[in-house]
Formats: C-alpha cells, sequence, structure tokens
C-alpha cells in the first residue's frame, strides 16, 4: 500500500463524514511524518529515557514484528570508547567477544558508575549509555561492539504533480518517499490522522475500507 493509496482512502473516509474537512496533499505529507513518529515512538518503552533517547527495557515480540523494519543488529568499530552508529534511538542490548555482562544505563548513572569499587566497567563488564554519535562503551576503548536496538523511521514523503495541460494531478512516485512500516501500521498512521481530524470511525474500519480500495479500486 502506497502513500498515494492512504491518501485516497482518507479521502474515501471523509466522504463518508459530513463533519470532516478535505485535507491538502502538503498537509498530508506533514502528517504521515508526524504520525510515523508518534506511532513509533508509542511502540518503544520509556521507563527511562536520554532526552529522546531511549534506555532498554524490553520490546515485546510482537512490538518487535512491527519495529522489524527499524531493526539494527550489527557490529560497530569502537574508537576511544564510542561506537558510532546514526540513527540509534533505542538500544535493547550491546556486547563483545569478551564480555560477560553489558548494562545500559541514563547519563545520571554515569559518574557513579565510574567510581564504582563494587563493579566498575571492564572489558567483561561493559556499561553502556546513549549519545548522539551512538553509543558510548565504558569498559572498551577499541574494538568491535555489537549492538541490537532501533532507529528511528525514514521520513516519509508525499507529493503529487499537476499536469500543466489538463490540470490534473497524479502522484510522483519518484519524489515520494513510501512508509517503512508495514501495511497494518500504515493503517495505524492513517487512523492516527483521522483522529486528529475529528473523524469518528473504528480502526476496523478502516481496514475493510482498505481492503475495498485495493479490490476494487474505489
Amino acid at each position: 500500500m502506497t502513500n498515494y493509496d492512504l491518501y485516497r482512502l482518507l479521502n474515501l473516509v471523509i466522504n463518508k463524514d459530513v463533519y470532516a474537512n478535505a485535507i491538502s496533499p502538503t498537509e498530508f505529507d506533514l502528517q504521515l511524518r508526524a504520525k510515523s513518529i508518534i506511532l513509533f515512538t508509542s511502540k518503544i518503552p520509556s521507563e527511562k529515557s536520554i532526552n529522546t533517547q531511549q534506555v532498554g527495557v524490553g520490546v515485546s515480540r510482537a512490538t518487535q514484528h512491527d519495529l522489524s523494519p527499524f531493526l539494527i543488529d550489527s557490529g560497530f568499530p569502537v574508537t576511544q570508547s564510542v561506537a558510532v552508529v546514526p540513527g540509534l534511538y533505542y538500544c535493547e542490548n550491546f556486547y563483545s567477544d569478551a564480555s560477560l555482562t553489558s548494562e545500559l544505563i541514563s547519563l545520571g548513572e554515569v559518574a557513579s558508575r565510574l567510581k564504582s569499587f563494587i563493579k566498575p566497567p571492564s572489558e567483561n563488564h561493559l556499561v553502556g549509555y546513549i549519545i548522539p554519535d551512538g553509543l558510548k562503551v565504558l569498559g572498551m576503548a577499541s574494538g568491535v561492539i555489537n549492538i541490537i536496538g532501533y532507529r528511528l523511521p525514514t521520513d516519509p514523503a508525499f507529493y503529487l504533480t499537476t499536469n500543466p495541460e489538463t490540470l490534473d494531478s497524479y502522484y510522483d512516485p519518484i519524489r515520494s518517499r513510501e512508509l517503512e512500516w508495514s501495511e497494518g501500521c500504515k493503517l495505524d498512521i492513517l487512523y492516527l490522522i483521522l483522529q486528529d481530524m475529528g473523524v469518528i470511525i473504528e480502526r476496523q474500519e478502516v481496514s475493510q475500507l482498505a481492503n475495498k480500495l485495493l479490490i476494487t479500486g474505489k
């Protein structure tokens, strides 16, 4: 299901609701971006946070499926105790070949862990915290660290192009950028947009209309 399919579905729903107002392509573009981030953050545990970034507290299996397009599961080089991980938002786990344990902490806990006599950071007992560039790994100056976590979704883009002769508008798939989410989550995003517009509709009805649109084209 493309962004254009979602736009057509939105207009289909609006035409059924006499109290709803139309939405322009530009507004729809902004709504797609905003609601994609809202859906993402709603699925990320937020027991602890570092600014807008999260300390791992566990993601359910159902949520793991939804977040799979944004999964980071790879090894990253560590230089001066820093692993550069572009876009890292949430870290579920991290480890090295030498580590026995690893613990993700908040910024407020850094000083106490560095001064700890009981369990100071070491190559066997790593301690990390999220920084703007990625992950700061205490107890490891260099090497390779394996990180499991999630990045933010790439911003979608929605563009319609107007034919100068007929003045008809059509979807521009080259300039547009599709949502990275699964089909079900795309409908969740559309549902959030409809709720924001004040449209009264059940989530199940959105799915039913989507199936009808894909099958019949209208």
